[in-house]
């Protein structure tokens, strides 16, 4: 089993066990083959991708295997089977992350970055992966992949 991921000495880390990706990294985690030749997300500890949006925008159009993350009161409810302590990736998205940056010291939260502190404090033991840019410019990215 992975180490948690603790460390924020590491520049790749803008918050304790928290990084940012590129919409190329989603497609290539997305389109990895394992061993066997079978596509790595049919591993169901291979890959939590989780949408942190509203509901309504998420039934509109969401990334195809991503999860709903309900919210009541302000605060995130995983869904039922996330098992984050069993994953090997964990991304999670929203509609806000183009504006992620640090102000004096401090990270802007966005709904994505409270949806992966709540996976982290969860017990997830690999970096959670925020999805950089804003959700409609995802699918062009995806789309174009290679």
């Amino acid at each position: 089993m992975q180490e948690r991921v603790s460390s924020v000495q590491d520049p790749k880390y803008w918050a304790e066990g928290m990084t940012i990706i590129e919409p190329m990294k989603l497609f290539n985690i997305m389109m990895k083959v394992n061993s066997d030749r079978y596509p790595a997300v049919s591993d169901a500890n291979y890959l939590l991708l989780l949408d942190a949006r509203r509901r309504e925008t998420y039934d509109q159009s969401h990334i195809v295997l991503a999860k709903f993350s309900t919210r009541t009161a302000g605060q995130y409810e995983l869904p039922y089977d996330s098992q984050v302590e069993t994953k090997k990736n964990i991304v999670v998205y929203d509609d806000m992350t183009e504006i992620l940056r640090f102000d004096n010291g401090r990270s802007i939260k966005t709904d994505a970055t409270r949806l992966a502190k709540v996976l982290y404090t969860e017990g997830a033991r690999c970096a959670i992966s925020i999805l950089r840019g804003k959700f409609p410019l995802y699918i062009f990215h995806l789309v174009r992949g290679h």
